[in-house]
């Protein structure tokens, strides 16, 4: 408890804001604890598990403390072990994409397909994107996985095009890492030079939360991707902090609503309140609603009466590899699709 006493006075007195060149300045203070057992000989033992128990506090919202406890050990060892894997996956070439169909709701027709990407550990067998896309974030590597996503999405749009004679969109996630970054915009123009793949067919999903983080450099960088031609989806949206009205000022038209509101439709009433009041806000500010992880009929017939424009999910098709997703697009392009049937 002393311990626990000293980290809380030390993060009270460095929360206190401070001048700098005449802005005021805030910190927050993310502490790491440990306490000495048996375990630790040297001083270097004490201090490398002080720097798990931190990194503890800071995935766990930053701003606090942790103490270090024997899992966390484990915890950290298996991250390493994670992190050293997924840099070799990206040479192995064990990451693959998997595509989502996303339809108008009303008409059945596909309007474009969600690129998500997929790791084959040799040994592990599937890792699960929410268990290695952290990773990925926190070590930096999202850049490389974020820049092979891109290039192969295009690569494979490009075929379906050739292959098929239409368009077809491709839409992808960006991280925010990946949005900070000056050379994005410049770095995506190569892209779609070297596949050949139309920027009017790229859609990039944004979380709404990455969107806000900078808004001035963010701003200026999807500008910059209007000018390419590129379209932008702002992802999770009323998972955030924003409103309606600050999004507005980003050149976007399209909110994709984020699927814990989807899920609960037909079974909790305030889940249908809180999906009306979003569709309906954006639809005011002319901007359309995609949503996700529709799973049964009732809530795609929510989503209907709400007049929400687009969806996807596992109701429609679970997320396909290129050559089963390949398939589903000849199985579309033989008929006209049906509209989706009412309850």
């Amino acid at each position: 408890r002393e311990a626990e006493m000293v980290a809380e006075r030390v993060t009270m007195a460095l929360s206190t804001p401070f001048k700098l060149n005449g802005h005021d300045m805030f910190v927050s203070t993310s502490v790491g604890i440990v306490l000495r057992s048996e375990a630790h000989r040297t001083p270097e033992d004490l201090l490398r598990d002080a720097d798990v128990a931190l990194y503890r506090a800071k995935d766990a919202g930053r701003a606090r403390y942790a103490i270090y406890d024997v899992s966390m050990g484990t915890a950290m060892v298996e991250r390493v072990n994670l992190e050293a894997d997924l840099r070799r996956a990206l040479d192995r070439g064990e990451l693959s994409l998997h595509y989502q169909p996303q339809l108008d709701l009303q008409h059945g027709e596909m309007i474009a397909a969600e690129a998500l990407v997929r790791w084959m550990h040799p040994d592990r067998g599937p890792v699960s994107p929410a268990q290695f896309l952290p990773v990925a974030e926190e070590s930096g590597l999202i850049n490389a996985v974020d820049a092979w996503v891109l290039r192969e999405a295009c690569r494979q749009g490009q075929r379906w095009v050739t292959q098929f004679g239409r368009d077809i969109t491709i839409s992808v996630n960006v991280s925010g890492r990946q949005l900070r970054r000056p050379e994005l915009v410049e770095n995506l123009a190569v892209i779609l030079y070297e596949t050949r793949f139309d920027p009017h067919n790229l859609k990039l999903e944004i979380s709404e939360g990455a969107v806000m983080a900078d808004t001035a450099q963010t701003s200026d960088t999807l500008d910059a991707l209007l000018q390419l031609g590129v379209q932008v989806v702002i992802d999770d949206f009323g998972t955030g902090y924003s409103s309606l009205t600050q999004l507005r000022r980003f050149p976007i038209d399209t909110l994709k609503l984020d699927g814990t509101f989807v899920r609960a439709l037909g079974q909790d009433a305030d889940a249908a309140i809180i999906a009306s009041a979003l569709i309906g806000l954006a639809h005011s500010l002319g901007l359309k609603v995609i949503a996700e992880g529709i799973e049964r009929i009732e809530q795609l017939n929510h989503l209907r009466a709400l007049n929400c424009e687009y969806g996807q999910g596992n109701y429609f098709s679970v997320p396909l590899s290129a050559a089963d997703f390949t398939d589903w697009l000849r199985d579309d392009s033989t008929h006209e699709r049906e509209p989706i049937p009412a309850d």
